[in-house]
């Protein structure tokens, strides 16, 4: 009975350690393994067991009648959908060649994974971690592997990354030389299929070869924005409609209410020209610098001042004071006390 060839599909019982585990076969490729021969085969437990990678095993028929094959445990965790794609095989072909050598088990993790945290590697196996971190610091001098903060990655498969993240960030300049860069939250799109230490690690990497992160934003260090021609035009009309009314500049609806004129608000926010105080009042740096100026002058002449008396004092209104004194507030220049402003500094 024990020389009849193995099926694919079989019902085996597993002995593993003290273990002794129902399971079911499946072979990588045919349907029989011939007796003297080896395979590459997956097992499916009834339910989950404990196993590390270099563990034997015996195998027997499902009567237990018969011992039919011994094996060795090349990978602890099965996947079912991955069992029998290439990537699957050259990993499990690699491994079986030396399933004791560390480097081969790391290399060859990293290959199909490419991408790993520290504390993942090889966490099943008999091998202590000092053992691991030598063999991957062993594998990042012969270049296989890269270390990026939290992450080792699989040499080529880190420069594809990279390369794609810096060709996304080009083409964007290209298609919108007004933005400082791409939004950070595209990149992450881009790159949702990766944990959030690999976008973490990719972001720090750019801004060690030539890129620079502003606000929400990642562009060329290089990369200086500006306006179209067919917006200079636009600009030019809402800087001096900024600048007539400098203390009480019109509504944000009133500054900008097509697409043409919100695409340029958007640029002067983005380089600064404009200050954003609220969702419905924007405002231009200069004139933001005037009345920060003045409120702090009059606040050291008077000791303190209701908002009614800094509007009257900047001929503005509520509808832009309140919103100027939160930011005045929140920077630490005022401090609120009751209905009225102190400066800050003075409080303490």
């Amino acid at each position: 009975a024990a020389a009849r060839p193995i099926k694919n599909g079989s019902q085996v019982q597993v002995h593993l350690g003290s273990a002794r585990l129902p399971a079911r076969l499946f072979l990588f490729d045919g349907e029989t393994v011939e007796r003297g021969t080896s395979a590459i085969a997956q097992l499916r437990f009834e339910s989950p067991i404990f196993a590390f990678v270099g563990d034997c095993f015996v195998a027997r028929d499902a009567s237990e009648q018969n011992t039919i094959a011994g094996g060795i445990v090349l990978e602890a965790d099965a996947d079912r959908k991955s069992f029998r794609s290439l990537a699957q095989l050259e990993f499990f072909q690699q491994r079986s060649q030396s399933p004791d050598n560390l480097l081969v088990l790391l290399a060859t993790e990293f290959a199909r994974d490419h991408l790993k945290t520290h504390a993942s590697v090889l966490t099943k196996s008999h091998f202590s971690a000092e053992e691991i971190a030598e063999g991957i610091q062993r594998l990042i001098e012969s270049k296989i592997v890269v270390e990026r903060g939290e992450i080792i990655a699989d040499a080529t498969r880190w420069q594809n990354i990279f390369q794609h993240a810096a060709e996304m960030i080009d083409a964007h300049h290209r298609s919108h030389p007004a933005e400082r860069g791409l939004d950070l939250s595209e990149l992450r799109r881009e790159f949702s299929d990766q944990a959030t230490e690999v976008i973490d690690a990719l972001l720090q990497e750019l801004c060690e070869r030539g890129f620079a992160r502003s606000g929400n934003r990642i562009g060329t260090a290089t990369h200086r924005v500006a306006l179209p021609a067919h917006l200079q035009t636009a600009a030019a009309k809402m800087r001096a409609a900024l600048a007539s009314k400098s203390f009480d500049p019109p509504s944000r609806k009133e500054l900008a209410p097509d697409a043409i004129s919100r695409q340029v608000l958007r640029f002067l926010l983005e380089t600064g020209d404009v200050l954003e105080l609220s969702d419905e009042v924007v405002i231009s740096n200069e004139s933001f610098a005037c009345m920060k100026a003045a409120i702090e002058k009059f606040l050291r002449e008077n000791g303190e001042a209701s908002v009614s008396e800094l509007r009257q004092m900047l001929a503005s209104s509520r509808r832009v004071v309140v919103p100027l004194l939160e930011r005045l507030d929140r920077e630490g220049v005022t401090r609120r006390v009751g209905d009225k402003r102190v400066l800050a500094r003075n409080g303490a």
